[in-house]
């Protein structure tokens, strides 16, 4: 299994466009042969490590 994972930080008026644009592309993943899951997921708070 490969697992790629990866966050960006953006302004609250380029949200809209984010989550398109995130929806786009875990759709051409899915389409890719082999692939069994693509998920992008939007959080309204910055995580804390």
């Amino acid at each position: 299994m490969i697992l790629i994972t990866g966050h960006v930080i953006l302004t609250p008026e380029h949200r809209e466009s984010m989550i398109a644009l995130g929806a786009g592309h875990s759709a051409r993943s899915r389409s890719e042969p082999g692939c069994l899951a693509h998920i992008a997921i939007s959080m309204s708070k910055t995580p804390t490590g």
